[in-house]
């Protein structure tokens, strides 16, 4: 499924703009109820403004820049043992606060764009063949089509994005050998368990 093919399928069936605006907005509602925000700014979801998205990008930079620092620390220690396990745990809080400001920072902006092109809709009763070449509306259908495929993946799929890269590890050069080890039976039925 691509943007393009979800449009050809949305003129083919004569689905309506204001029922992809619809489908578009449940999307953000649904895809922001799952970030854990209580570390992050609180957000006027009825009229998000682009301050907000400084802010979250800010912290996302500030958060990864600890982060990187904190690996720096620990990796020129050369007695793993002597590092304090809190900061491998901040190690971690760190990397989802950045991932958390970045994925919230994303769902601020396509609402903006969203209620701009409600706004439009309705000022100018625009239909879907007025704005199925606008970058903005196309922006916003890739984005749709992405959770969407995300949301199907995500129910079969683990994310071995930092397998390697966690302590003692992050010193090895091991990412293929700790792909193969999640791919054991022992990792498959601690999955299927969650």
């Amino acid at each position: 499924l691509t943007k393009e093919s979800f449009i050809d399928f949305a003129i083919r069936e004569k689905v309506t703009l204001k029922s992809i605006i619809n489908w578009i907005d449940q999307g953000i509602k649904d895809s922001r109820n799952t970030v854990d925000c209580s570390d992050l700014p609180k957000i006027n979801w009825r009229k998000p403004d682009e301050k907000v998205i400084e802010e979250l990008s800010l912290i996302a930079q500030n958060a990864r820049r600890e982060r990187e620092t904190l690996l720096e620390q620990s990796s020129e220690d050369e007695n793993f043992k002597s590092i304090d396990k809190k900061i491998f745990n901040k190690q971690d809080y760190l990397l989802f606060k950045t991932k958390r400001a970045e994925k919230l920072r994303k769902l601020v902006n396509r609402k903006i764009l969203l209620d701009e092109l409600k706004s439009d809709a309705k000022k100018f009763k625009l239909q879907l063949s007025d704005v199925d070449k606008n970058n903005k509306f196309l922006s916003l259908i890739g984005s749709f089509v992405l959770d969407k495929k995300t949301s199907v993946i995500n129910s079969d799929v683990m994310d071995l994005s930092v397998c390697g890269a966690v302590y003692p590890y992050n010193s090895l050069i091991s990412g293929k050998l700790a792909a193969l080890l999640m791919s054991s039976n022992e990792a498959r039925h601690i999955f299927e368990e969650k």
